[in-house]
């Protein structure tokens, strides 16, 4: 629905979104922000952070973090490497997990991507949890890549110049903003979806943001999909290197469709997992309270194949 509103009206709507990137993890209540602060804290406590930022090796660029005293038991602790887009917003183009460490240095980095020319920077994010929020842990220095034509930077210095006069003229313009949010980019299993809040008549962009634990729900909706449209007797392959968990839709179509199996692979602390629930397997009684349910719960339950796992997502 479109919406005329005044830039004060704007500035207001903005907070909002930015207030509900941080609680987008489906907690309502008001001690979200002291849970908010006692991640963070926890975080300190939790690993012990001896180097971090982007690094660029010939025509490669990634971010790298080395670490200490990170027993990976109190959550799960992700690197990403981000880019500045044109609207100078920065959007993560790969990741890394970090896993269990101790007194030894241990090394996590994000894939290589192509070093093109840019602004870059790592951020290290924090989850205690499955469907818990978000933290942003730790963002870098900005690491800009420059032109090979143009290394004294004035190319990327005007970029930023003609961004930052772009903004001011709009700002100062006489535009009603009618204000729409659209989807910049689908979530995927391997990637959150990003949304932005624009203007439909001048094209202003207010804010762009990435919506928490979408690719995981992207993740649950395409298993459910495959398993109810499996063939009968079939065996439903669910590989991932990222997510460690079912919720309810996933359940809920296993019990649509009895006369199927489900094999899941998956990565638990660096080491390759498999498990096969058999077609008419009860797995009504595994979910918690909240729905969800591990992979390694499930090991347990129907114990664990050791076939190679060469993981499909």
């Amino acid at each position: 629905m479109k919406k005329h509103v005044t830039r004060k009206k704007v500035y207001g709507k903005l907070i909002g979104v930015c207030k509900g990137m941080l609680f987008a993890a489906g907690l309502f209540t008001g001690a979200l922000t002291g849970l908010l602060w006692k991640m963070e804290a926890l975080a300190g406590e939790m690993i012990q952070v001896v180097e971090f930022g982007v690094v660029k090796e010939g025509e490669s660029i990634f971010a790298r973090c080395a670490y200490r005293h990170f027993d990976g038991s109190s959550g799960i602790m992700q690197l990403y490497l981000e880019k500045m887009d044109e609207e100078g917003d920065f959007l993560p183009i790969s990741y890394g997990d970090l896993f269990a460490a101790g007194e030894e240095i241990q090394t996590a980095c994000t894939q290589s991507q192509s070093a093109e020319p840019g602004i870059y920077r790592a951020v290290l994010l924090i989850r205690s949890g499955t469907g818990m929020p978000v933290v942003r842990f730790r963002d870098s220095a900005p690491f800009e890549v420059k032109h090979a034509e143009n290394v004294n930077g004035q190319e990327a210095e005007g970029f930023r110049e003609a961004a930052r006069e772009q903004r001011i003229e709009q700002e100062n313009g006489q535009c009603g903003h009618v204000v729409t949010e659209n989807t910049v980019r689908e979530a995927t299993p391997f990637s959150d979806a990003v949304k932005e809040e624009s203007c439909e008549n001048c094209g202003w962009v207010f804010a762009r943001w990435e919506v928490p634990n979408s690719a995981y729900t992207a993740f649950l909706d395409q298993t459910a999909d495959a398993i109810r449209a499996a063939q009968p007797q079939e065996v439903v392959r669910v590989s991932t290197d990222r997510w460690i968990s079912f919720d309810r839709r996933v359940f809920a179509a296993m019990a649509d469709r009895r006369d199927v199996s489900v094999l899941v692979e998956y990565r638990y602390q660096g080491e390759e997992h498999q498990v096969l629930i058999q077609a008419g397997a009860e797995t009504d009684d595994l979910m918690d309270e909240n729905g969800f349910c591990g992979f390694c719960y499930l090991a347990q339950v129907f114990g664990e194949k050791f076939d190679v796992v060469q993981f499909l997502l």
